[in-house]
């Protein structure tokens, strides 16, 4: 969930009210894990974790996973109006609930890890590592469902997505492309779809051969693209600016190097 820390704070004499809240998020998003073939691994207070191939095989697992997100996005829309109609937001005075979406695909060991005294079925791996870095960095492109290059490269045909990064995450010196998922493959043909990706392609163009003008010039076009989130622009902004005082070295590959998990 994300802006979680205002409204735990809207609770803070009603840890009840908090829990009732978070479980009647957390249940239609993980109804949509199950109903998509998915494994419930573990809840981390706002959070739900699920894998896809096990324990039964699933051989179109990361198709299950990007549709899992979209039907995730139109629960939490549901949902949202059902507590606007109650009057929530007003009473508490926060936004709307919205979610980030992490989804990686690789090679992971699955089974019962912890300790003599008490275990879980879970998944372990670098693959699951970068899958909570991905979710963790999706509020600095303001699109919900993010998605790593191994999982897009097995489904590209299927869904529309957009490029939004080359990072390298915290921890791991290769840096990967990150897509967001837009929706599935007809999206493509929208002419907001070909605004925003082209505009984008034209940054990421200029900021990776050091083009720091150019950077700026495809920042504001696209700034200009009714309906774009700012949030992208903001942070292809600072890094612009970050390189006009401290320029990448010569062997720079374009990625960014991320610092926080």
């Amino acid at each position: 969930i994300r802006g979680f820390t205002p409204i735990a704070e809207s609770f803070r004499t009603d840890p009840q009210g908090l829990t009732k809240l978070i479980n009647r998020v957390l249940t239609p998003l993980s109804r949509e894990v199950l109903s998509h073939r998915g494994t419930i691994d573990k809840y981390i207070g706002d959070c739900v974790m699920a894998f896809w191939n096990a324990p039964i095989d699933d051989e179109e697992h990361p198709k299950h996973a990007c549709d899992c997100a979209l039907a995730m996005m139109d629960s939490l829309v549901a949902l949202n109006q059902e507590l606007t109609a109650e009057g929530f937001y007003k009473a508490h005075k926060v936004n709307q609930i919205a979610v980030s979406i992490g989804i990686n695909t690789g090679t992971c060991v699955v089974g019962n890890m912890g300790s003599d005294l008490r275990f879980d079925y879970s998944a372990l791996g670098d693959a699951v590592n970068v899958s909570a870095r991905i979710q963790s960095f999706a509020g600095n492109y303001g699109f919900p469902v993010i998605i790593g290059e191994d999982t897009v490269a097995r489904v590209s045909d299927k869904f529309a997505f957009l490029e939004v990064d080359f990072l390298a995450v915290k921890g791991r010196a290769t840096p990967a492309y990150l897509y967001a998922l837009m929706g599935h493959a007809h999206v493509r043909e929208t002419q907001a779809f070909q605004d925003l990706d082209g505009v984008l392609q034209e940054l990421f163009k200029s900021f990776r051969s050091r083009d720091w003008a150019g950077a700026r010039a495809a920042i504001a076009k696209g700034r200009a693209i009714e309906g774009a989130p700012e949030d992208i622009f903001d942070t292809y902004e600072e890094r612009v600016h970050h390189y006009e005082l401290e320029p990448p070295p010569a062997n720079w590959d374009g990625s960014w190097a991320a610092k926080e998990k």
